[in-house]
């Protein structure tokens, strides 16, 4: 059923797609990589292709949050300011070392046949120690977990995305233009929520509604994606997971990862049962009594002071995570979720931006404008008393 959002309805994700099985093979996981070419055309990748040859260990160091940074991009639409810092390679050093092989993809390498791979690719995601001083730190711009292009300002993402998987945001682009994306470059993305209901009866506590994450997450009714929109991004969405259906099934993921023995074994289960298909999305047919409609947001040229919006690269890739998981097949692992209490301050500041729109929507702050709305005669040298 849509979900209803202040009286408009949005499609959910099982609105708007099945889910049927189709088999992979290593052409689709070879079909995501980007060119040498194509990753130099993102100038921030320059530091951490380069740290990859450095002979230093890679920096295996503790996570930051950046929760709260004000250079994180965001999408315009949604309630970002204050929002959380959702990562699409995990923050998360235990869970972030399995994304070796996808970041290679990313990132324009071919480590295949290198004899220090694994700890290559453990320099790509997490970057390169240096030494300052006595101290061994993290050499800044390397490690792609930590730039900017791999974040993304999402209310509610703690929960809508690492702890259920309720959200999906997917580039309007092709597999190719995807690819070759050039860092600042504008697109748009389609947005769709799907409600969220536990299998495991211990666990209803996470059970919520397509309605209630629809609330939560947007701040304004978003223009919505055309039928061309939809079929572009369901063949990213495919691409990208059969791509990485291929890649766990040959193990390399798994091989670079022995920081967290729990987690690797779910995706142990997870390969075990693939057995050379995984489900894919297939777009619904055209219904005219029940349209789809499925909400867009733009991200825009990083000018004027703007962050760079995220690469759309790893934007799909999250997604096809998250749809994975969603059809009982996650592909790769989420990210490590922090104890509520350390989330408390990012809380409180999201209650007062909100609180401070709501005042802005009530009272307007442009008193010129108002003014000369009411055909008074003011200037910029008026003086206003506001009671």
């Amino acid at each position: 059923a849509h979900a209803r959002c202040d009286g408009r309805y949005y499609s959910t994700i099982d609105d708007v797609w099945n889910a049927i099985p189709e088999p992979f093979g290593p052409a689709d996981w070879e079909a995501l990589r980007r060119t040498p070419v194509q990753a130099n055309k993102i100038p921030s990748y320059g530091p951490i292709i380069g740290g990859m040859d450095v002979d230093e260990n890679p920096a295996l160091g503790s996570s930051q949050s950046d929760s709260l940074d004000s250079t994180i991009p965001d999408a315009k639409g949604m309630p970002s300011k204050m929002a959380q810092g959702a990562h699409f390679i995990p923050r998360n050093k235990t869970y972030a070392v399995a994304f070796g092989p996808a970041a290679e993809m990313a990132l324009g390498q071919n480590l295949e046949g290198d004899e220090e791979k694994t700890k290559k690719r453990h320099r790509l995601v997490v970057g390169v120690q240096e030494t300052r001083g006595k101290e061994k730190q993290k050499k800044a711009g390397t490690g792609l977990k930590h730039s900017n292009l791999n974040k993304l300002r999402i209310k509610g993402q703690k929960e809508y995305i690492e702890n259920r998987p309720c959200l999906l945001m997917l580039p309007l682009l092709s597999l190719d233009d995807t690819k070759a994306w050039k860092s600042g470059d504008p697109y748009s993305a389609l947005f769709c929520a799907g409600g969220f209901d536990s299998v495991d009866g211990g666990a209803a506590n996470l059970n919520v509604s397509s309605e209630v994450v629809y609330i939560d997450t947007l701040i304004e009714f978003l223009p919505c994606c055309t039928r061309e929109d939809l079929e572009l991004a369901t063949g990213l969405l495919s691409a990208f997971t059969k791509g990485l259906a291929q890649s766990l099934s040959t193990g390399e993921c798994l091989d670079d990862w022995e920081t967290n023995p729990a987690e690797r074994r779910k995706l142990v289960n997870v390969q075990q049962n693939l057995n050379g298909q995984v489900h894919i999305p297939h777009l619904r047919e055209k219904n005219l009594f029940r349209p789809l409609r499925v909400a867009k947001v733009r991200f825009d040229t990083a000018d004027d002071g703007l962050p760079n919006p995220p690469d759309p690269f790893l934007l799909a890739l999250k997604a096809a995570i998250i749809w994975s998981w969603r059809n009982g097949e996650k592909l790769l692992p989420g990210c490590f979720i922090p104890e509520e209490d350390e989330w408390s301050e990012g809380d409180e500041l999201m209650h007062e931006y909100e609180e401070r729109l709501r005042q802005e929507n009530i009272r307007p702050s442009d008193h010129l404008k108002v003014a000369r709305g009411l055909g008074l005669a003011v200037d910029e040298t008026t003086i206003f008393k506001v009671d």
